[in-house]
């Protein structure tokens, strides 16, 4: 998009700086509402409908999974290591 004679250099600019940002702008995966990627961060810490969604992804990370234990070849049961 090159300025013309029908638009100054400011209406130029102007459309210019719409059309960037609509390309950087992320949108929040709570709300849908769109951020430019630092200020994302920021909206993500007070929006509701995003901490539940952050939360969640959280906890999925933070699941601790147990020691597997010993499965026995007579009845196919599961055993911790501190029965054996």
């Amino acid at each position: 998009m090159k300025p013309t004679s029908e638009i100054g250099s400011k209406e130029y600019n102007d459309e210019a700086y719409q059309e960037l940002s609509q390309k950087s702008m992320e949108p929040c995966p709570g709300c849908n509402r769109t951020f430019m990627p630092d200020r994302l961060e920021v909206h993500l810490r007070s929006c509701l409908k995003g901490k539940a969604i952050v939360k969640e992804e959280e906890e999925s990370k933070t699941q601790v999974q147990r020691p597997r234990g010993v499965i026995c070849y007579l009845c196919g049961k599961e055993f911790g290591t501190a029965s054996i």
